[in-house]
């Protein structure tokens, strides 16, 4: 098992498109010029399409939000810009590395309303984004994904069926938040489409 990836390890270079300008803005910046939104903090997440499937990663049974499938995301730092968190999120969680950001595809408010212990900075709104993500090694067969045991306990490739009907093979598919799966749902038709010169 690969070691655990460390924050100045996970961002290097990547590309983006001038679409993507709003989303380099540090995370404090963009909560000020929202202060009358009232959010506590930004979560980013990554959406990796890879020979039809997207990858899942199911969180470990004694954190929050116990055994349910996600995208990899967290928490942005206060400095941090809202696509570097993405980037960086990917590494730390799956050790891929994100050769380019390719397309912002879900944004929505998350009141993080749990009771237990949390590791995240703040509870109350936060406000999630969701990013389409290339990876290097993507022209390669397989991804070699490494999750950190500490947060997650299994990853998924599945289809957009399996998405669909929340179930791959015997594995049910329970998602941290439903936003998420219209999100992958979203990106499987911009994928399919782009495929098809639409």
């Amino acid at each position: 098992m690969a070691a655990p990836i460390t924050p100045q390890q996970s961002i290097h270079p990547y590309h983006t498109s001038s679409t993507l300008e709003p989303y380099k803005i540090p995370t404090n910046t963009y909560i000020s010029q929202n202060a009358s939104d009232h959010l506590v903090g930004v979560l980013s997440a990554s959406v990796i399409i890879h020979r039809g499937r997207v990858l899942l990663i199911q969180r470990i049974a004694d954190d929050d939000w116990p055994n349910v499938w996600e995208v990899p995301g967290g928490a942005a730092n206060d400095n941090e810009t809202i696509l570097d968190c993405a980037v960086r999120e990917l590494r730390e969680e799956t050790c891929l590395r994100a050769s380019a950001v390719t397309a912002m595809l879900g944004e929505f408010e998350w009141l993080d309303s749990n009771s237990g212990p949390s590791d995240l900075p703040g509870r109350g709104k936060w406000k999630v984004f969701i990013f389409r993500v290339v990876v290097d090694g993507s022209d390669q067969e397989q991804l070699e994904v490494t999750i950190d045991p500490k947060e997650h306990k299994a990853h998924l490739w599945v289809t957009e069926e399996e998405v669909r009907s929340d179930l791959c093979g015997d594995v049910r598919l329970e998602w941290i938040s439903l936003n998420q799966k219209k999100t992958i749902l979203e990106a499987f038709k911009h994928t399919g489409a782009a495929h098809h010169g639409l």
